[in-house]
């Protein structure tokens, strides 16, 4: 029998089968009139007993017993009882959350784990512009930019592009990468934004950043086009 075996045994289903319906109405009634007391109780036994190896049954009945009962006074047994019963509730609901925890930890890591490797699929490393295309969440004006960034980073072993998008009227790029050459990365990378703050969305052309609600790179033609 493991440890949690042993701690709920003693209140497996039918563990009052043989008691009479007087018993049970007085141990109901104890737990009614006592209920702080056995509540404090259970919860100084966790708190004194903190790691799980110390949360034996063996323990939990020693505890049990030393619950202050007047001497001789009928209902002592059934104080006990209470006792271990709300601690071993206690430890099973603490058991349940840990192992719902752990089942969630489990989940998310495996979510992680597919995501991570659906990216993996998804990145493009071979240069081949064709592939990556459908990945530009931008204007077509910025795509030229982004097909030599795309072949820049097939220069760079296990640099694997995602995607493009614009943020904050520049150009943002997503890739995958865990290699030594960030700085050649980084670079790329700054060359692309720089090009795209002076290249219009649209079209290509020369372009300038301007705010008009959000910021945005547009030639003149464009502009003009946005605010008609």
């Amino acid at each position: 029998m493991d440890h949690d075996e042993e701690i709920f045994d003693e209140f497996r289903p039918g563990f009052l089968a043989d008691k009479d319906t007087a018993w049970l109405n007085d141990f109901a009634e104890i737990q009614r009139r006592h209920e702080p007391e056995i509540s404090a109780w259970a919860q100084a036994f966790l708190d004194y007993h903190p790691v799980d190896h110390q949360r034996t049954a063996a323990a939990i009945k020693a505890w049990a017993d030393q619950v202050p009962w007047p001497e001789g006074e009928y209902g002592r047994e059934m104080m006990a009882l209470a006792v271990r019963m709300a601690i071993t509730m206690r430890l099973s609901l603490s058991i349940a959350a840990e192992r719902d925890r752990a089942r969630r930890t489990d989940l998310m890591q495996a979510a992680h784990e597919r995501i991570v490797e659906a990216r993996k699929k998804a990145a493009v490393y071979d240069g081949v512009v064709d592939r990556a295309r459908p990945a530009y969440y931008v204007g077509v004006g910025w795509h030229a930019i982004l097909d030599d960034l795309i072949k820049e980073f097939s220069e760079i072993d296990g640099l694997g592009f995602l995607s493009a998008h614009e943020k904050f009227g520049g150009l943002r790029i997503s890739y995958l990468y865990s290699g030594d050459r960030q700085a050649d990365i980084d670079a790329i990378e700054k060359r692309a934004i720089e090009r795209s703050l002076i290249t219009c969305w649209y079209c290509g052309q020369p372009g300038k950043l301007k705010r008009e609600r959000w910021w945005r790179v547009r030639c003149e033609e464009h502009w003009s086009a946005e605010n008609d």
